[in-house]
């Protein structure tokens, strides 16, 4: 009763609303009793502990009061340990398994020779993971075993950190997808350059069946492991044993394996064929000495970029199926024709194709027993491929583009195949490590070296990229100049001429342990040397933005007096000798060093206090370098922008402390938590474009002849379409540091890496029938986190309208009126240009927090059986969700109410607020020669976060799309001003418009409950998704002599419901994310008599009455994937 009462006063505790080198082995602790009673503490028992696969064997001694320490021990098992001392009967211990970066605890009480009773064996000793006394913060463990039952049908690392109850997607424990550290071997696993996913080569670095095990830790207190602020997740490969064993395996799927149809609605599926087979072998050169892994695959997979299609007469724009886009068929094959009759371009396909994916990768792995108390391990891995990019929809460093906020993936919109990328995906990686055990300590030396080559290409021929904007089928039209949204885009694709991304990796570091009466000491250091080389050419084919078709067009008109100009147009060229290509550069070094003491207070109680300092540092490289011009004017406050100066060097400093009480001493029910301060990093891509964006070594020239809310800038663009990229480009390279470009990035001085305090408690228990039950409350607070600012925007001044209820600050309506310093469309500084100038400033902010609330029942392995379910509550903000791959697209995008130098703090986006994540397997041997395993994951939860905001520039900082909206109340809605509009052929007043804003108020939860406030920045949530995923093995075995033969048949499904029902696992769609379309700003003046007037906004081609629709693609369907695979072992 007493053990129910503690867990159940640790749960209300938990539910108040107050309260870079990792780890590759595992270790062995305990004591040994023995004498008369079995009471005294034997000082000098021998330990020798053997992993039977390779008869590797570890041995120590017992020190004062009895206790021994194994450590740097290979995880897995079996392991069989016995314990000998003189005078009393030797204790055998079998079939124990040691898990990752956990120590196994193991206490025995040995017998003397003259009693009377016989020696006894201790088997199958499976310690239940949870109830473990080194285990202080959350972490989950996820086996061999677990990896190979999990459904998945991309064989990526994310499928299985995704049981992680503290996950969504790839963002874990209160960080975002970039604020992981993730590493194979103790190497450098983390896609650092930070374009992309949280992983290297596009979420695929190394084959699933080279991963022997895998851990993710959202809090843990050991100073061993740091570069995160988000989780630390370690993953070590298999390696060789005594055993000759291996494995061929291939899996496949095709388009007729997915679902074609979502409720009622059927859709063509585009065409796609996966591919992948592999081959693993493991075995002994020489027998219990040296050991040797390898594995090879290689894959071809479809990735469908592309779901939808053009409008047909048959198939109109507009309908229920959000398939069909608004560009028709017939006038994106009258472009492509048009492009080919008189440029020779060749733009490709618009729709019904699916690209490939296509990887090899290498895998090798040797394991050295020198000696009983020397262990060495090298490993070799490689992946080489890439996969196809749809064009970014990115304008970052384009200037006040012209238009709606609307992008080119938009359903407004629909490119041609030849302006995707692909994205080059090569990743190598080497490790080494040598664990050594002298008199009184262990040692481990460790050497890793990465190298991630990300280089972009695309089917394109040299070409010029190009917008063509539409007001057509019903989109929202830009106020004044009545130009619309993206319609189709071809060339080029823009961010990808001489795109280079390269980054090698070195580390070293040494870990020795000892131990001297209660305290085990780790003391060790590391240094890491990161070299980053960029080539980022963005517009460097040029880029044209055109109001209209017909606008471009007339660049063939013999006349050239009828020649239309485009709206935008953007080049960047080299400063090199002869515009040769420039890249950017720069080196980062980390030196860290750290100590831990982990104090056995009794048999009991553990406590963990250590200290770890890192030293990040930033050594000159040429390519980083002042702009003098910049450099020479005052920003707001008196500030100087330098883009020749990095970060000071900081010590940072990360003390932490955990504690493991196990309280009955039966590990029967522990309570563990801590706290302790953890040290991450940023994208290597926002420091690279400081030397990049600095203007030194090349320029971005922007010229837009409006201004975001549809103004005239008094600036003309160069002239019309040529398709020669670099027809205005200057004819000699100018003097670096003459020309100042649109927009630069430097980094405070004072910059420190983003630091966060973690802290948790915990309870695990036993219940009955072999569960074990938890309960964990996390908490994070920000204590640096990286902040993005603009020292040259003018003082922003309040609405001030009499009797409109927005009184929030907004700028200037001119370039002039918004910027302290602009320049002229030559590049230089004048006082009142028409052009803008935006330094983007890398600084620290410290507001920032999330909480966890976790509640996990789990069912270890037993008889083929396992199950698990947990629920997840949490709650999280920040100032910034660090989504943007370029600093300046990171502040611009951020949602706002108060201007973008002061962001609020706001729910984060990659956080939900309750997940439901739940796992049950069971394998059935029978008629000797078939098992069957049946394997169902399931996980539910909100299926993202949005933001509601007003389309265009609502506060005319010059960006679209980033002002929060204001919920009016049901009062304020009859007097706001709509302009009248026509949709569809449908005519809606000012009165019409009034009434369907209300109704949509009313229909939408988030904007009902808000009314009179402004909207919170990710304060939308998308509908619950519940998503059912399964997996089905089918063995048959047979012996032949010692070596045991296996033909596996394997069925993966994802979003079985689906497959079920069509209306279950659906995705749902935001069908206007902006709801209201200014159309008057820049005649609003602070304090005047002009009322705000609007647009309610439309989807396809339907004025708005609704805030979601379903996704009728493939992303709504289920999957099927099937595999087969022979193992002899």
């Amino acid at each position: 009763m007493l053990k129910r009462i503690l867990f159940f006063f640790a749960l209300t505790l938990m539910v108040s609303p107050l309260l870079f080198a990792q780890v590759t082995t595992s270790s062995l602790n305990g004591t040994v009793k023995g004498g008369a009673n079995g009471t005294e503490t034997l000082t000098g028992a021998t330990i020798v502990a053997t992993h039977i696969p390779t008869g590797t064997k570890y041995s120590t001694t017992s020190k004062g009061g009895g206790s021994f320490s194994i450590q740097n021990m290979r995880p897995g098992g079996p392991y069989t340990i016995e314990i000998t001392y003189v005078d009393h009967k030797p204790v055998t211990f079998t079939d124990v398994y040691l898990q990752l970066a956990e120590s196994f605890i193991l206490n025995s009480t040995m017998e003397r020779k003259d009693a009377l009773t016989e020696v006894t064996v201790s088997a199958t000793t499976r310690r239940i993971s949870v109830l473990n006394p080194n285990r202080t913060g959350n972490i989950t463990n996820i086996g061999s075993r677990q990896i190979g039952i999990a459904p998945t049908i991309n064989r990526s690392l994310n499928d299985l950190t995704r049981m992680t109850p503290e996950s969504n997607g790839q963002a874990i424990g209160g960080g975002n997808y970039r604020q992981n550290n993730f590493t194979i071997d103790g190497s450098d696993f983390n896609n650092s350059f930070g374009i992309g996913g949280n992983l290297p080569a596009n979420g695929a670095p190394i084959s699933l069946d080279a991963i022997g095990e895998i851990s993710v830790s959202i809090n843990p207190y050991d100073v061993r492991q740091s570069g995160f602020i988000g989780s630390s997740i370690n993953a070590v490969t298999k390696s060789g044993t005594n055993k000759l064993t291996g494995s061929i395996y291939k899996y496949f799927r095709n388009e007729r394996f997915r679902g074609r149809k979502v409720e009622k609605t059927y859709f063509n599926r585009p065409p796609e064929e996966f591919s992948q087979w592999g081959v693993s072998f493991g075995g002994p050169l020489v027998k219990n000495k040296l050991f040797f892994f390898v594995n090879f695959e290689s894959e071809t997979q479809p990735k469908s970029i592309q779901t939808r299609f053009a409008a047909t007469a048959a198939n109109p724009y507009g309908g229920t199926n959000t398939s069909i886009v608004r560009p028709t068929a017939d006038s994106l094959n009258y472009i492509s024709n048009y492009l080919l009759t008189n440029y020779g371009y060749v733009t490709g396909p618009f729709d019904n194709y699916t690209p490939d994916i296509s990887r090899k990768k290498i895998m090798a792995r040797i394991d050295w027993n020198i000696s009983r108390n020397h262990k060495f391990n090298i490993r070799y891995s490689q992946v080489e491929g890439g996969e196809p990019n749809p064009p970014s929809t990115s304008v970052g460093g384009a200037g006040t583009v012209s238009g709606t906020s609307a992008n080119r993936q938009a359903i407004t919109a629909l490119w041609f195949k030849n302006s995707n990328y692909f994205q080059g995906a090569n990743f190598y990686s080497f490790a080494g490590e040598l664990n050594s055990t002298f008199k009184g300590l262990s040692n481990m030396l460790r050497a890793t070296y990465t190298y991630q080559n990300d280089s972009r290409s695309t089917e394109s021929q040299i070409f010029p990229f190009v917008d063509i904007m539409s007001s057509g089928g019903g989109v929202a039209t830009q106020p004044l100049t009545g130009i619309g949204a993206p319609y189709t885009s071809f060339g080029f694709e823009p961010f990808s001429f001489g795109n280079l991304r390269k980054v090698k990796m070195y580390s070293i570091m040494d870990n020795v342990t000892f131990k001297v009466n209660k305290h085990h000491w780790t003391i060790g250091g590391q240094i890491d040397f990161n070299k980053t080389i960029n080539g980022f050419q963005r517009f460097g084919t040029s880029y044209y933005r055109f109001a209209t078709w017909n606008d471009f067009a007339s660049a063939l008109d013999p006349n050239p007096l009828n020649r239309k100009l485009p709206t935008d147009f953007v080049i960047t060229y080299s400063l090199s000798k002869n515009f040769a290509p420039a890249f950017s550069a720069f080196d980062f070094r980390q030196y860290s060093v750290y100590a831990q003491d982990e104090i056995y207070m009794n048999k009991n109680f553990r406590l963990t206090i250590g200290m770890r300092l890192d030293l990040p540092t930033y050594p000159g490289v040429p390519q980083i370098q002042t702009h003098p011009l910049v450099y020479g004017q005052n920003f707001a406050f008196g500030e100087k922008v330098n883009t020749g100066t990095l970060p000071k060097k900081v010590i940072m400093m990360s003390p932490r402390i955990g504690f493991n009480w196990d309280v009955y001493g039966d590990r029967s029910l522990q309570i563990r938590g801590g706290t302790g301060l953890f040290t991450g990093k940023i994208p290597f891509v926002w420091i690279v474009s400081q030397s990049g964006d600095n203007g030194m070594i090349q320029v971005t020239q922007a010229f837009n002849m409006y201004n975001t809310n549809g103004t005239p800038t008094g600036v003309l663009t160069p002239g019309p379409f040529n398709p020669n990229p670099v027809a205005y480009r200057p004819a000699t390279v100018p003097v670096a540091g003459t020309i100042v470009p649109s927009s630069v990035t430097a980094m405070d001085p004072g910059f420190k890496n983003p630091q966060t305090w973690k802290s948790s408690l915990a309870m695990d228990t036993k219940l009955p029938w072999g569960i074990v039950a938890s309960l964990e409350a996390s908490f994070n607070k920000d204590v640096n986190t990286a902040f993005f600012r603009s020292p040259n925007y003018q003082a922003a001044q309040n609405i001030n309208v009499a009797g409109y209820p927005d009184n929030r600050p907004i700028y200037g309506a001119t370039v002039p009126t918004r910027f302290i310093n602009t320049l002229n469309p030559a590049g230089q500084f004048v006082v009142g240009g028409n052009s803008a100038f935006t330094p983007v400033i890398i600084d620290n902010g410290t507001r920032g927090y999330s909480a966890y609330f976790t509640a996990k029942f789990e069912k270890p392995f037993s008889k083929g059986f396992m199950a698990s379910v947990s629920y997840t509550k949490a709650l999280a903000a920040n100032l910034f969700d660090g989504n943007g791959d370029q600093a300046l697209g990171t502040y611009q995008t951020t949602q706002q109410v108060k201007g973008l130098n002061t962001p609020n703090l706001a729910t984060a986006q990659y956080v939900m607020p309750d997940r439901v994540v739940a796992m049950v397997s069971y394998r059935k041997e029978y008629l000797k020669h078939l098992a069957t395993t049946l394997s169902l994951f399931y996980s539910g939860s909100a299926d993202g976060r949005f933001s509601y905001v007003y389309s265009g520039d609502y506060n005319r900082d010059g960006v679209n799309g980033n002002d929060l909206l204001y919920i009016p109340t049901a009062v304020e809605v009859t007097q706001m001003q709509f302009a009248s509009q026509t949709v569809n052929g449908v005519v809606y007043d000012q009165n019409a418009q009034r009434r369907l804003f209300e109704d949509y108020i009313g229909q939408d939860k988030y904007l009902r409950s808000h009314r009179g406030q402004y909207a919170e920045r990710n304060g939308g949530l998308f509908p619950w998704r519940n998503q059912l995923d399964a997996k089905f093995v089918q063995d048959i075995f047979a012996k032949a002599g010692k070596t045991k033969n296996t033909l596996q048949f394997t069925i993966d499904v994802m979003n079985l419901g689906n497959l079920l029902n069509p209306s279950w696992g659906k995705v749902k769609s935001l069908n206007a994310g902006s709801i209201l379309v200014p159309q008057n700003m820049n005649s609003v003046v602070p304090g005047g008599a002009v009322v705000p007037q609007f647009r309610l906004a439309t989807s396809q081609n339907q004025i708005i009455t609704r805030t979601f629709s379903d996704v009728i693609s493939t992303a709504s369907t289920y999957s099927v994937q099937f595999g087969l695979r022979y193992i002899f072992n």
